[in-house]
């Protein structure tokens, strides 16, 4: 266990930023499926996150028994990230379904930590997302712009100290798919965005 100086050790984790186009029409622009955590969880309680979680041995099982040209730590990454929004969100999804953003890890302050990979993802036909009740109390589709302005707002509860990685990470959301960011994406977001 940490000294009282010692930061704790961040544990690995994976979040999954799931997106889908809002209206019919391709300047309606993109949603990003949020998650309010339950006010009683350990971990940013009553914050609004998208979903994710800690990534466990059994992932790391599942990942061996899925043939991609993945490394395996990655992988198991992505398994924890389709279960998780499974778990929370009620939807189904494939690890290879999951591309890459960005990777954070909790600042040495917080006495939670995590090493966090988070993910996008574009919600599959027919499902529907939904909280599940425990861990999570509310699910909502905002438009990445609408989000942040709900967080200064005060009308999203952001995390106590710092800026959470949520908000921030909606931010390369805001530019549309022409930056270098979104081309890295092997086209997902891009398909998406045209329609």
């Amino acid at each position: 266990m940490p000294g009282v100086d010692e930061p704790a050790f961040p544990r690995p984790a994976a979040t999954v930023i799931l997106m889908r186009r809002s209206g019919r029409h391709r300047r309606s622009g993109l949603e990003v499926l949020m998650l309010r955590r339950g006010a009683e969880a350990r971990f940013m309680p009553g914050v609004w996150v998208f979903p994710g979680g800690a990534v466990d041995r059994e992932d790391h099982d599942a990942a061996r028994s899925i043939e991609l040209d993945i490394e395996l730590d990655e992988l198991a990454h992505r398994v924890c990230g389709a279960r998780e929004l499974g778990e929370e969100a009620a939807i189904a999804l494939e690890a290879a379904a999951l591309r890459p953003w960005s990777r954070w890890v909790t600042p040495a302050v917080v006495p939670i930590r995590f090493d966090t990979r988070f993910y996008v993802a574009v919600l599959p036909e027919a499902q529907r997302a939904s909280h599940d009740g425990t861990e999570t109390t509310s699910a909502d589709w905002l438009r990445p712009a609408g989000a942040i302005d709900d967080m200064l707002a005060g009308r999203i509860i952001q995390q106590r100290r710092g800026q959470p990685p949520h908000v921030m990470i909606t931010v390369p959301l805001l530019m549309g798919t022409d930056g270098r960011k979104m081309s890295q994406l092997a086209g997902t977001v891009q398909e998406l965005a045209n329609g």
